[in-house]
This record gives structure tokens, C-alpha cells and sequence, in this order.
């Protein structure tokens, strides 16, 4: 086992949250709930004013984890990446229960065990405010657009426009912030901005 290798373990495993969150809190001026877990790390930067939410989970392989400046992860929310990186741009707002995940496994060769394939590990970007909503999740070799706004429960597989609004699975932009919404015949205008 490399020092590197023993050194991550420690990191992830045998530093107490307590300890983690005032490494935290006094590296970088932010506030990271004891409950949350996030991996000591010299790879992992949190921007100044950033907020980490109870039982979130900020684990990183070998690759950069960095946060910008007063960004919120929600509980229950989990960042991973291999060898690839996560940045996260200033004023993202990220909810509950969501994931983001640097790398992705092969599964074309059916005779090769999954384990085996080739993985792929581009990292992801999501620009200056941003905000995503609960449940989504980001894969492997996506950029978020500064000033998107990701729906409730979208599945992220490609590149989001700046100023964009996206929903579903996978996700796709349905309009542009800033842009009015349709109205259908019959309705008000208020009821469709409810």
C-alpha cells in the first residue's frame, strides 16, 4: 500500500467529522455540518461562505473536488469521482438526495465482466449559479451552464446551456430563463406561474 493510498484511507475512515468539519471551517471559512461526511483531503476545496448540509457526502478518489464561493450542498446529497474532477462554480445551489458522479463504466463487450471494461472519467462542470433541484443526477463528462436551473428528479447525460431551465429523463431544456412562459387557451396566466 502507497503512502498516497494509506493517506486517503485516513482521510476517509479514521478522522472523526468533528475534526473534519473544523479543518473545514477554518481552512476555508465555510460551515460543514458535523453530521456530514466530507473526506480529508488536499483535493477538496470549499469556497469561502459554502454551506455543507447534514449527512451530505463528499468523497474523492484521485482526482479534484472544488467548490466555489458560498455554494450549498444539501443533506443527503453525494459527490464522488475517481481520477476526474467535480467544479462547481459560485452561488450553486445544489438540493437534496442528489448525485454526481465523475466516472462511468463500459458495458458493450458482454463476454468481459463489467468490472473489466473500460471506464470513462472526463469529470464535470457546473457553472456560476446554478440551481439544481432534488433528486437529480449528474453524469460523467457533463457541463452545466451558468444560471441553469435543473428540475426536480432530471437525469443530467449531456451539456446544459447557460440560462437554461431542464427537466426529465434524460434531461432536456425546455426553455431559457428569462424567456415568458407559454400560456394555453383557457388558462390564466397566474396558474401556469404557480
Amino acid at each position: 500500500m502507497t503512502r498516497a493510498t494509506l493517506w486517503r484511507l485516513l482521510g476517509r475512515y479514521a478522522v472523526p467529522c468533528a475534526v473534519r468539519s473544523l479543518y473545514y471551517a477554518v481552512r476555508f471559512r465555510c460551515l460543514v455540518s458535523l453530521r456530514a461526511d466530507v473526506q480529508l483531503s488536499s483535493r477538496i476545496r470549499l469556497g469561502r461562505g459554502s454551506d455543507i448540509r447534514p449527512y451530505a457526502r463528499i468523497i474523492n478518489g484521485t482526482g479534484s473536488i472544488i467548490l466555489g464561493r458560498r455554494c450549498g450542498i444539501s443533506s443527503f446529497t453525494y459527490l464522488a469521482n475517481g481520477s476526474a474532477f467535480i467544479r462547481i462554480g459560485d452561488g450553486v445551489r445544489i438540493g437534496p438526495h442528489v448525485y454526481l458522479g465523475s466516472s462511468n463504466r463500459g458495458f458493450e463487450d458482454p463476454n468481459t465482466p463489467i468490472l473489466d471494461q473500460e471506464k470513462s472519467e472526463q469529470g464535470i462542470v457546473i457553472e456560476d449559479d446554478v440551481w439544481v433541484g432534488a433528486h437529480v443526477v449528474v453524469l460523467d463528462g457533463v457541463r452545466i451552464g451558468r444560471g441553469s436551473v435543473i428540475g426536480a428528479g432530471a437525469i443530467v447525460t449531456r451539456d446544459i446551456p447557460p440560462l437554461s431551465i431542464a427537466v426529465g429523463n434524460p434531461a432536456r431544456v425546455i426553455r431559457q430563463r428569462g424567456d415568458r412562459p407559454q400560456v394555453r387557451a383557457g388558462r390564466p396566466a397566474e396558474q401556469v406561474l404557480r
